[in-house]
């Protein structure tokens, strides 16, 4: 018997030739990283502190935004996508303190067409669950093991972003190091003119001139 497996999900992967660690860091913990509230802040495994959503912003990190929307345009020029580009909505940094086996529940990012993790430091890994793992819903489907893989693992290495789609469910392991574990996230939408070359004229426009905070 051949197997042909179709239809696969895709992460693309870039390195960061100018890092800067030490500087990310302190502009993060500057953003003062906290437990959120929510319903999910009330489970003991979810202790990873998180920034606001507004590093895309900083003006301290602007070498850091540059080569994000670098990768998201040679993303962009790789599926041959019908927009005029892709720009960061929301960018949160994320902090797991050592000895908190802190973690992210899983979860997928909606209203978003593409997301990233960039790594920091070293640390846990980042899980990525196939979407089809329970796609037999109300209809007959049988669990198997064999020949098949539901969850992928992606270890940190410090300087490189994973970038994927937003609906692809993905969490983070316990952070069991002894220092402790720096990821910046961030969540992209298709900007100007959409959909131009369906009928000529565009379907959509989008523009991300501000971002609303509580004040």
């Amino acid at each position: 018997m051949k197997t042909l497996d179709i239809f696969p999900v895709t992460l693309h992967k870039f390195s960061n030739p100018d890092p800067r660690p030490s500087e990310v860091i302190s502009i993060i913990e500057e953003h003062q990283p906290a437990q959120r509230s929510g319903d999910w802040a009330q489970w003991e495994e979810m202790r990873v502190q998180t920034t606001d959503g507004v590093l895309h912003r900083e003006p301290k990190l602007k070498f850091l935004m540059d080569w994000f929307r670098q990768c998201l345009n040679e993303y962009r020029e790789y599926y041959g996508l019908d927009c005029d580009g892709l720009d960061i909505a929301v960018c949160w940094g994320n902090k797991s303190a050592p000895g908190r086996k802190a973690a992210h529940h899983v979860h997928n990012h909606n209203l978003s067409y593409v997301s990233a993790v960039y790594y920091i430091t070293k640390g846990s890994p980042t899980v990525f669950l196939d979407p089809l793992a329970s796609k037999g819903g109300t209809n007959m489907d049988i669990n198997w093991s064999k020949n098949r893989q539901i969850e992928r693992e992606v270890y940190p290495e410090p300087g490189s972003l994973i970038m994927f789609p937003s609906w692809l469910p993905h969490c983070s392991r316990p952070h069991m190091g002894n220092e402790p574990r720096y990821t910046m996230s961030f969540n992209a939408l298709p900007t100007g003119k959409i959909h131009v070359n369906l009928y000529g004229f565009p379907m959509a426009h989008i523009t991300l001139d501000q971002y609303e905070t509580d004040s």
